[in-house]
């Protein structure tokens, strides 16, 4: 129980939550104010980098648990919100301020309120 305290004063005092088993490795976090949320039903993928106000699921505790699952290679901008039971595919940019509420497509750029699809980044091919 020791952990657990240290663990949820750690993330008052830091201002950011991500609950065990929810990233994959090699995430970055780019953390210079504003707070970080992920929820424990979250499923992030390889190389994610979230930044500042990046909050991920609704932090409602009387809810049941909607998964959301992210791909490898998502760079979140700043501020960015995702919410619901969506899908986010590999190799996708969101930009800042930006509301997912849908699924989005593998190398896929996204950003506005609800977020679109801005445009769909070319295969390298070798």
């Amino acid at each position: 129980m020791l952990w657990w305290y240290r663990y949820k004063h750690l993330g008052f005092k830091l201002r950011f939550t991500v609950f065990p088993n929810t990233c994959g490795p090699g995430l970055a976090i780019f953390h210079t104010g504003d707070f970080i949320f992920i929820k424990p039903s979250a499923k992030i993928g390889r190389n994610c980098t979230l930044r500042p106000g990046v909050v991920i699921g609704q932090k409602h505790t009387g809810e049941k648990p909607q998964p959301v699952t992210i791909g490898d290679n998502v760079d979140f901008g700043i501020g960015v919100k995702v919410f619901g039971s969506l899908k986010i595919g590999n190799n996708v940019s969101i930009g800042a301020n930006a509301v997912v509420t849908h699924d989005i497509p593998d190398n896929a750029v996204a950003g506005g309120i609800p977020a679109k699809i801005i445009k769909i980044k070319k295969q390298e091919t070798k």
